[in-house]
């Protein structure tokens, strides 16, 4: 199906075969994640779009989303595999003040969402998965600092550090990782 993505905000893995997308007008719901298939890309752009899973759980619109390098599938159990196993791992934050991890399950078709507990007291802005996969950054939360989560395998879940209260005058607005 040839569909045309008018777009706010879109998030790619970084072999473009997948898309997901968040408040854009081939999203009308602003609290879901839409991920679409991408056919064909050459200089003249895509050739179309399959949607291929819809993700619910924000409360709010959805800030930011940022897909994974490496697939965090069975981190509780200590393993990872690469993009190429399957569809990976996302993270997005939204106007509910949540984040989400989102694993998908190639044995079940479907992804599943983890909860993580920023501590935020407004929304926060931005997402950001480092290098390697094993963590990620969130901007914003209205506390001038900047959360990095990791998981923790002995307590299985998501642990936040919050930095920079001391050296930011005002909201960190966005955040980015060192290749």
């Amino acid at each position: 199906t040839n569909t045309t993505l008018l777009h706010r905000r879109f998030f790619c893995l970084p072999e473009p075969q997948r898309i997901a997308v968040a408040l854009s007008s081939a999203c009308p719901d602003p609290t879901a994640i839409l991920i679409y298939s991408i056919d064909i890309i050459d200089d003249d752009g895509p050739s179309g779009y399959k949607l291929l899973h819809t993700l619910n759980g924000h409360d709010g619109h959805v800030l930011s989303l940022d897909w994974s390098a490496v697939s965090q599938q069975g981190k509780a159990g200590g393993k990872t595999s690469s993009k190429s196993d399957n569809e990976g791992t996302i993270v997005s934050c939204g106007e509910d003040c949540n984040a989400f991890v989102w694993s998908y399950d190639a044995s079940l078709s479907q992804w599943s969402q983890t909860t993580v507990v920023l501590g935020a007291t407004l929304a926060p802005l931005q997402c950001s998965w480092d290098p390697t996969g094993s963590r990620f950054a969130v901007a914003g939360g209205g506390d001038r600092t900047v959360a990095v989560c990791h998981y923790d395998s002995e307590l299985r879940w998501w642990a936040c550090w919050h930095f920079g209260r001391s050296r930011h005058k005002s909201v960190v607005a966005c955040v980015a990782w060192h290749p």
